[in-house]
């Protein structure tokens, strides 16, 4: 099983590329627990219990995930997304669980992501969240490739990332429900 996780700042696409590949038979997907709990807890954005919350709701659904059997797993936010909300509201940045660990990582950058409909306070914490994030990528020595471009063009890097890492009649499935279902050119992935 491959375990990826998708990071960024806010409104820089995760949820969108989520969103494109959900759909496959061979990918779990994780949606992001900060957001699904801040529908609920407005009040609780950048208090420190906050991130103690989004932590353990996160450990729960990556563990529900990698039973479920798929071959992929891809989490919209993660470990390092928690250090880095905590890092940049000033609290103590919660420390992984021992083995805890993504095969791949992959930053979506917000450049490529209009922000026009950000309100300038916003737009502010985005490029602050952003610079938090490469930060902890870079404190904790984690490889990752950026995706940049359209949504079409992170799938396409994406997919072909992902694809090296699965094996036989999974690789080629994948594969081809990307080219067929999505219109993602994956020639030059062995098959």
């Amino acid at each position: 099983m491959t375990t990826v996780l998708l990071t960024g700042t806010f409104a820089s696409g995760k949820t969108t590329l989520l969103r494109l590949i959900e759909p496959c038979p061979l990918v779990a997907t994780v949606a992001e627990v900060a957001r699904d709990l801040l529908a609920r807890l407005p009040e609780m954005q950048g208090e420190a219990v906050f991130q103690d919350l989004v932590l353990t709701e996160q450990m729960r659904r990556d563990i529900v995930a990698q039973n479920t059997g798929a071959p992929i797993v891809i989490c919209d936010r993660g470990m390092i997304d928690i250090r880095a909300y905590s890092s940049h509201f000033g609290h103590l940045s919660p420390v992984p669980p021992v083995g805890w660990h993504y095969d791949r990582i992959f930053f979506c950058a917000a450049e490529d992501i209009p922000a026009s409909a950000i309100p300038p306070e916003r737009a502010e914490m985005r490029q602050a969240i952003d610079a938090c994030l490469r930060e902890e990528l870079q404190l904790l020595e984690m490889d990752y490739v950026v995706l940049r471009g359209t949504p079409t063009e992170r799938l396409e890097t994406l997919a072909r990332a992902i694809a090296t890492d699965c094996r036989g009649s999974d690789r080629k499935a994948l594969l081809s429900w990307l080219e067929r279902r999505l219109g993602v050119r994956t020639k030059g992935v062995p098959r």
